[in-house]
C-alpha cells in the first residue's frame, strides 16, 4: 500500500489548487533545493508505520505527511494553503501543525504544514 503516491495523485488531480498554482507541475514529491519557479507544493512524507496486525501481518497503516507551500514575498501563502487543507480534510487527515517560515532575505514566502491519519487500510486508498 503506497499511500503518499496515493496522496501525490490526489494533489494533481485537485483542480482548485492545480489552477492557483498555474500547473499541477508546481506540486513536487520532495523539498526543492532551489526555489527558482514559483508557486511551488513540496509534498514530504515523514511517518508511515504499519499500524494494526493480525497474525503479525500489517493491515492498516498510518500516515504523516508535511505539506510546504513556497510563494513570491508579496504574494500570500494563505489561499494556496486553504486550497492544501480543503483536500487533506476531504481525505480525513488532521492538519497537526501550520507555521509560516518566511525568509525576507530570500524573497520567499515559506508556510508549512504538517497531516496526520491514522489506521488506513488499502480500500482508503482507491
Amino acid at each position: 500500500m503506497n499511500i503518499f503516491s496515493w496522496l501525490y495523485d490526489k494533489f494533481i488531480a485537485y483542480t482548485p489548487l492545480t489552477t492557483a498554482l498555474g500547473s499541477a507541475n508546481s506540486i513536487v514529491r520532495a523539498y526543492p533545493n532551489v526555489v527558482s519557479t514559483l508557486p511551488i507544493v513540496a509534498l514530504i512524507e515523514a511517518n508511515n508505520p504499519n499500524s494494526y496486525f493480525v497474525e503479525n501481518q500489517p493491515l492498516a497503516d498510518n500516515e504523516s505527511l508535511d505539506v510546504h507551500v513556497f510563494t513570491s514575498f508579496n504574494v500570500p501563502t494563505s489561499s494556496i494553503s486553504q486550497y492544501v487543507d480543503n483536500l487533506m480534510k476531504s481525505l480525513l487527515f488532521t492538519r497537526d501543525m501550520s507555521q509560516d517560515m518566511d525568509d525576507p532575505s530570500t524573497k520567499v514566502r515559506h508556510k508549512v504544514m504538517k497531516y496526520s491519519r491514522h489506521n488506513i487500510v488499502a480500500q482508503d486508498l482507491i
